[in-house]
C-alpha cells in the first residue's frame, strides 16, 4: 500500500504525518504541498514556519 499525505505548503503537517507514519508503519508513504518553496533551491530549515517542524522531528528521534 502507499499513501500520500498532501498539505498546502508541505512544510509542517504532512511531513509530520508521513514522518510518523513511517515510523511506525510498513508501508510506503511521502508527503507533498501544493506550494513547497518560494524559489527552487530553498531549503525546509530556510522557512520560518517549518523551525517548530523540525525541532518536534529531533525530539522524535526522526528525519525529515
Amino acid at each position: 500500500m502507499k499513501i500520500l499525505f498532501v498539505c498546502k505548503g508541505n512544510v509542517g503537517r504532512s511531513q509530520i504525518a508521513e514522518a510518523l507514519f513511517s515510523k511506525y508503519s510498513q508501508h510506503q508513504v511521502m508527503s507533498a504541498g501544493t506550494k513547497v518553496f518560494e524559489s527552487e533551491n530553498q531549503k525546509l530549515k530556510e522557512i520560518p514556519l517549518a523551525e517548530p517542524v523540525i525541532r518536534f522531528i529531533k525530539k522524535e528521534g526522526m528525519n525529515i
